[in-house]
C-alpha cells in the first residue's frame, strides 16, 4: 500500500503564522518553500521536489500544491509514470474552462518530450480525466503526414488513444504508450497490463 509523507520545513510553518499565501498567477514553486514529497510502494521510492515544479493559473500556497499532488498519487497513472521515469514537471488551474465546476487543477508529468496530465477533482479527492499533449493524427488526407516526434490516434473501437514516436532520420515509429481517459494501458519500454504481441505488425 502507498503511503506518502510530506516533510514540511520552517518556511512552511513561517507563511501560516504570517498569513502568507501565494497569490494566483504564473509562478515557480520554490517561492512556496522546500517542501518534498515522498511516494512509495513496495518496490520503490521516489522523492518528489515541489521547488522544481512550475506553478501557474491557481493558488501558489503549499498546501494548496500539497492536496492536488496527494490526489494525484492515489492514483495508479501516478504511480506507472512516476516509476518508469517521469517527473512532475507543473500545476496549473483547469484547461477546458467548461469543466472548472468539477476539475480544479491539471498535474503534468514529463519525459523527454511528451507530457501527460491528470485532471484533480478536488471535491470528491480523486485524479479524473488523464490525457497526453502528442498532436492528434486522423490520416494523411485529413491531417497531413506523419509528423515527426510524438503523435497520437484514437481507436475508435476501443476508445484507447495510441502515442507514437517517429525519430528523425527513421520511418520507423515507436509506440511510447497506450491509454484512455481513466487507464494506462501500456507504457513504453516495459510497462503493460495489456497483450502487446503484434503491437508493431
Amino acid at each position: 500500500m502507498k503511503k506518502i509523507l510530506a516533510v514540511i520545513f520552517v518556511f512552511t510553518a513561517v507563511l501560516v503564522t504570517t498569513g502568507c499565501t501565494g497569490e494566483p498567477g504564473s509562478v515557480q514553486a520554490s517561492e512556496t518553500g522546500p517542501v518534498t514529497f515522498y511516494y512509495n510502494n513496495a518496490s520503490s521510492s521516489i522523492s518528489l521536489n515541489l521547488s522544481a515544479i512550475e506553478v501557474s493559473d491557481i493558488e501558489n500556497s503549499p498546501t494548496k500544491i500539497e492536496s492536488i499532488i496527494d490526489i494525484a498519487l492515489d492514483d495508479p497513472r501516478a504511480g506507472v509514470l512516476l516509476e518508469n521515469g517521469w517527473n512532475i514537471a507543473s500545476v496549473s488551474g483547469p484547461v477546458n474552462e467548461d469543466m472548472t465546476d468539477k476539475i480544479s487543477a491539471e498535474l503534468e508529468f514529463k519525459k523527454d518530450q511528451l507530457s501527460f496530465y491528470l485532471s484533480i477533482d478536488e471535491q470528491s479527492m480523486t485524479a479524473a480525466r488523464g490525457y497526453s499533449d502528442a498532436v492528434g493524427w486522423i490520416s494523411e488526407p485529413v491531417s497531413g503526414p506523419l509528423p515527426l516526434g510524438y503523435h497520437k490516434v484514437k481507436d475508435k473501437g476501443t476508445n484507447r488513444w495510441y502515442v507514437f514516436n517517429i525519430k528523425s532520420n527513421s520511418s520507423n515509429s515507436t509506440v511510447a504508450m497506450i491509454y484512455n481517459d481513466t487507464t494506462i494501458f501500456y507504457l513504453y519500454p516495459s510497462y503493460s497490463i495489456i497483450d502487446t504481441e503484434g503491437l508493431y505488425d
